[in-house]
């Protein structure tokens, strides 16, 4: 989740086919923008920031380290 949220960028290809089968037509940067924030939610949305960092710290802190 932290990967797909923080760095959606790596998956703009991958939602913008996704996009494309669901509308039938290309995502334009701004629809694409808006769908990535539908599907994972808004980079400017603090809570949910909170609750993915909250996660992977308490998954690397139940790792053993």
């Amino acid at each position: 989740i932290f990967d797909a949220f923080f760095n959606r960028g790596n998956y703009a290809k991958v939602i913008g086919e996704e996009y494309k089968k669901e509308f039938g037509k290309e995502a334009s940067p701004e629809e694409l923008v808006e769908y990535m924030d539908e599907k994972l939610g808004s980079l400017d949305d603090e809570n949910i920031k909170i609750g993915i960092l909250e996660r992977l710290k308490n998954s690397h802190n139940s790792s053993g380290r």
